[in-house]
């Protein structure tokens, strides 16, 4: 969930209980989970920069905007899958990353093509579990074995380990 001081809030449900879906909390009250149509796919994370831009992802690679009023339609920006976290500064900019290693960049109008962050070239895939920007150049990523990476505009670099726990979320 994530919340602002002008008192919208946005939160993705899973499930079979509530259903599968985006809602927004605006005056005092949450508005009706927004369910989509045939989406066999639950939502995981959402970023708001915003009472009139959220951005929510699937765990299938599916992402919907949020425009104030309505959520879009989810649309397909990572054939990885299993994404994890998004985290948006602006309008046109958010990043997501997915248990894979692989992180996506929103440009205000599309997704990038996945890039795999890699502690070796040719080595393992580091997961990226959870991801939270402060600028354009400077975000921090955790992953599931452990290790912590930042982002400096133009390339992630593994830092270290913060604990022999996952890192779920930053």
């Amino acid at each position: 969930m994530t919340g602002f001081a002008d008192g919208l809030e946005a939160a993705v449900s899973g499930g079979a209980a509530v259903g599968d879906g985006a809602a927004v909390y605006r005056s005092g009250a949450w508005g009706p989970v927004h369910s989509f149509s045939g989406l066999f796919d639950t939502f995981v994370s959402v970023s708001c920069v915003s009472t009139s831009f959220c951005m929510a992802i699937t765990g299938g690679g599916l992402a919907s905007r949020f425009d104030g009023t309505s959520w879009s339609t989810p649309v397909m920006f990572d054939d990885n899958s299993n994404s994890e976290s998004v985290d948006c500064l602006s309008t046109t900019y958010c990043l997501s990353t997915d248990v894979f290693g692989y992180i996506s960049r929103f440009d205000g109008s599309s997704w990038s093509v996945p890039t795999r962050v890699d502690r070796y070239a040719d080595g393992p895939k580091i997961p990226t579990f959870a991801i939270s920007c402060v600028s354009t150049s400077f975000c921090v990523g955790g992953g599931g074995s452990s290790e912590w990476l930042t982002f400096d505009g133009s390339g992630w670099t593994v830092r270290g380990f913060l604990a022999p726990l996952p890192v779920i979320y930053v």
